[in-house]
């Protein structure tokens, strides 16, 4: 840590309560300030991070926070064999755990930097949990952690971290608060915007192109069906805060669509004591057709497939599906729909979203990929089984599975959940979620049950190696079984693919926990290796590395 004694004054001082990590991030960031930033909580924890042109390039907590060797295994970048024989030589005396694998061969120099990077985010995150009263003090131009570690600087961009801090701990009426100061203001992407560096998904990545596409009020993108509301609130937020959005040239955008145009207000209104009744002339041609051309859409739903519902071909590139999709959402968004077919708002709404969910899947390879194994392999025996109306009702009802998981409702969670997995069979977290629910039935406690499940959960994870529930309960599973390595690095990747996974989380932490206090034995370690083994490799740019 900065040294007590002959230290310099700090440059700024705060406490989290006023000024969070992401503000000081951002805030390092814009200034492009170089520097060392310092946090103490009320327990004494201390975390030291260096800052370089306003980006985090090392850091060092107190506590055993994302060791770089643990790191590098969870990345896949090393085995096991390998990591317990880099702790051997570590023991020995080599002082730096990444210089020990580089020039063992075991890693690249471009995994090792990443590794690094990894690790400097895992700790941000960490610190991010300090609790409210903790205080920091910013040392412009002053290194803190000199002599700590290596020499080379792995400066990591702040953009994605905050896109992460922010979904790990919503500032929730401060996103309110801000949200609510832009009223019915327009909102567009700023020229200068930078959105490829967030590491959005692929909903996130849609929801934003829809504001690329053309100017929207906060409400618009809240309610714009893409995200739940309260997600799409915090991304927007996200947004304001890094300046990538800014309000349109005049500050306002038209009427609302739902709003009356003076051309076709109705002929009378009749007023009396009890309510409001409009009689409008008689339907137009236009409305007409519009109303018939809805209805036409809606009865396809189910027999249409991704490409053809996009009206793309499947040799077209993202670019291309993309700019379909721009275009259908200018015709489909339901606050595009005119006033006189108010009555089509739930029918618009519900194309919109299979034409959200058709995009969405399209322009992600993974998505893509399995979308096309599955459709090519089994649509043709049962013609519309997987049609987007299909894939949104069971997306709905897992939605409704995991509300009540969250309410201890069990019995309803497996009805939901078996719903979603007969809709659509091979989507990988409604299978983890439905061994979940069958792992906690009175008949399924014995180990042979368990490992029964844990193979389940294990297939959802060959399905996709992303999703985190089946990570996450497999964890779980194997912690029951008293296998905690194992267990260790499930949770491990679940806290990874979801910074917000709490629970996963503080697993990670309580095992590291019980390896240091020695209630877990650590790896055995490897018999020396005779004195005329080949010579090591010379040292070269990463000399000097993070210790472990």
């Amino acid at each position: 840590m900065v040294e007590t004694e002959n230290r310099p004054a700090p440059t700024a001082t705060g406490r989290l309560e006023r000024t969070p990590v992401v503000n000081l991030l951002l805030y390092l960031l814009e200034r492009k300030l170089g520097g060392t930033l310092e946090f103490t909580t009320t327990a004494g924890e201390r975390a030291l991070f260096l800052f370089a042109a306003g980006q985090p390039a090392k850091a060092k907590t107190t506590e055993p926070v994302a060791y770089l060797g643990r790191v590098l295994l969870e990345l896949g970048f090393i085995e096991d064999d390998t990591y317990r024989d880099s702790l051997h030589d570590l023991a020995n005396g080599m002082p730096l755990h990444g210089q020990i694998l580089l020039n063992s061969g075991a890693i690249t120099e471009a995994q090792l930097r990443l590794g690094l990077k990894v690790q400097l985010q895992r700790k941000l995150v960490h610190t991010s949990t300090f609790g409210p009263d903790t205080t920091f003090a910013y040392f412009d131009g002053v290194d803190g952690l000199q002599g700590y570690g290596g020499d080379d600087l792995v400066p990591v961009d702040p953009f994605p971290l905050v896109w992460t801090l922010l979904r790990q701990a919503p500032p929730g009426k401060t996103v309110t608060a801000t949200v609510e100061r832009l009223g019915t203001m327009a909102l567009r992407v700023s020229r200068a915007a930078q959105l490829e560096r967030f590491d959005f998904s692929p909903h996130e990545r849609g929801l934003v192109d829809l504001l690329r596409a053309r100017s929207l009020r906060a409400p618009e993108f809240i309610d714009s069906g893409v995200l739940k509301p309260q997600d799409a609130q915090l991304l927007l937020y996200c947004l304001l805060l890094t300046k990538q959005v800014k309000l349109a040239q005049d500050g306002s955008l038209p009427p609302p669509p739902h709003a009356i145009p003076a051309g076709d207000r109705p002929s009378q209104v009749l007023i009396n004591a009890e309510r409001v009744e409009m009689l409008a002339p008689s339907e137009p041609p236009d409305v007409a057709t519009r109303r018939d051309e809805i209805r036409v859409r809606l009865a396809t739903l189910d027999n249409d497939d991704y490409f053809v519902l996009l009206g793309v071909d499947i040799q077209d590139p993202p670019d291309r599906i993309r700019e379909r999709f721009f275009e259908l959402a200018k015709k489909w968004h339901p606050d595009r729909l005119a006033a006189s077919l108010a009555d089509q708002r739930d029918a618009v709404a519900r194309i919109f979203s299979c034409l959200t969910l058709a995009y969405s899947t399209l322009t992600d390879p993974e998505q893509r990929q399995r979308y096309l194994r599955r459709s090519g392999s089994e649509a043709s025996e049962d013609t519309g089984r997987f049609s987007v109306v299909t894939v949104v009702e069971a997306s709905t009802a897992f939605q409704k599975a995991e509300a009540s998981l969250r309410r201890n409702d069990f019995v309803q969670a497996e009805l939901y959940c078996r719903s979603a997995c007969q809709l659509d069979p091979d989507r990988p977290p409604y299978m983890a979620l439905l061994a979940w629910l069958d792992s906690m039935k009175p008949e399924n406690q014995t180990p042979k049950a368990m490992l029964a499940l844990i193979e389940r959960l294990g297939q959802a994870i060959d399905a996709s190696d992303r999703c985190e529930g089946a990570f996450f309960y497999r964890g779980m599973l194997h912690k029951r079984l008293g296998n905690d390595r194992q267990a260790q690095r499930d949770f491990a990747r679940a806290a990874e693919l979801n910074p917000r996974n709490i629970d996963a989380a503080r697993e990670v932490l309580l095992f590291q926990k019980r390896v240091t206090k020695g209630s877990i034995p650590a790896p055995p370690p490897k018999p020396i290796t005779p004195p005329n083994r080949e010579p090591k490799a010379k040292q070269g740019l990463f000399a000097k590395l993070f210790k472990k």
